[in-house]
């Protein structure tokens, strides 16, 4: 069996098979990965080198200052690139945690200033088309479309 980072490879290069080869001509315009860590995330956002306003080695070096700060990321395509992302609700549900023990609850300053630098990010130096996020701004959708 293969590891981790192969199937992501091998997934990715599925569904973005118009990008890396001309020949092939099966792709999936409409997928997006299971929970990513930061790392894996760059990964694959990295093997997208460039789609429309997307860059992928450029949004895989940005995201690397959340690594720890947030649950998890998911990556795919809706037409055009799309990451989704996870903040927790408290530490426990950080990325690179381990337990099952509930952690205290992440004050809602460091949650805002974690989603606005995010919004930030994307939207201006990322040159994402649309940033739209769930109700209480834990679950955020980057489009780049």
């Amino acid at each position: 069996m293969t590891n981790r980072l192969e199937q992501l490879t091998q997934f990715i290069r599925l569904g973005y098979a118009d990008v890396f080869d001309d020949e092939f001509e099966f792709r999936s315009l409409h997928f997006q990965t299971d929970e990513l860590t930061t790392e894996e995330a760059q990964h694959a956002l990295k093997m997208v080198k460039s789609y429309n306003a997307f860059n992928g080695p450029k949004t895989a070096k940005s995201i690397e200052e959340f690594k720890g700060r947030v649950s998890d990321w998911r990556f795919g395509r809706e037409g055009d690139p799309v990451l989704y992302v996870r903040l927790p609700y408290t530490t426990n549900q950080a990325e690179g945690q381990i337990g099952y023990i509930v952690g205290p609850r992440i004050p809602e300053p460091e949650h805002n200033a974690i989603f606005d630098r995010i919004y930030q990010l994307f939207t201006k130096s990322l040159q994402a088309g649309s940033v739209s996020w769930d109700e209480d701004r834990h679950n955020i959708r980057i489009h780049w479309g």
